[in-house]
Formats: C-alpha cells, structure tokens, sequence
C-alpha cells in the first residue's frame, strides 16, 4: 500500500495582513501568497478596523478579521472542504 504524505506547512497560514484590497498570507513553509478580497464575497467590503485586525487562528488552518469574520485556509487556497466521496461506503434502506 502506497502512503501519501503532505507537508502541512504549505497550506498553513504563519502570518496574515490586508493591504488595501487584498489578502496577504504568509505559510508556514516560508512562500507568501496575495489574493484578492473580492474573490470572496464575505471578506468584500470589510472596515479599515477589521481590516487591520487580522490574525491566524486554530494553529493556521484559519484567518479571522476582528470578531466578525473568518476564513479558512482550505477556502483561500481553493481546496474543496468537504470530505472525500468513499466508493466502499454503502447503506441500505430498512
């Protein structure tokens, strides 16, 4: 059986700031990466307050702007959250 290892430092945030209308975060494996506010619909018209209260949360799998708003980094990086479809999983209707 072949194992699969992934380096979780490529998509963990270590560092993240707004600078005017975009998304700039730092990963832990030392690559930097800017995106664009309004690609996401939650993060587009963020205040100058929350937009200077940026922190990393839940040891970089997330982003959160001020008390309101949070982004995951799965959401960022446009990796689908969902868990993956099991072809061995089956149920039956009783």
């Amino acid at each position: 059986m072949n194992t699969l290892m992934i380096d979780s430092s490529a998509y963990r945030a270590a560092s993240a700031r707004v600078d005017g209308d975009v998304l700039i975060v730092g990963l832990m494996n030392g690559r930097e990466f800017t995106v664009p506010l309004m690609f996401f619909s939650e993060l587009e018209g963020l205040s100058e307050s929350l937009k200077a209260d940026v922190e990393v949360i839940i040891d970089g799998s997330g982003i959160m702007f001020g008390d309101s708003e949070a982004i995951t980094m799965a959401r960022i990086l446009g990796i689908d959250e969902r868990p993956p479809y099991n072809e061995r999983v089956s149920f039956s209707l009783v």
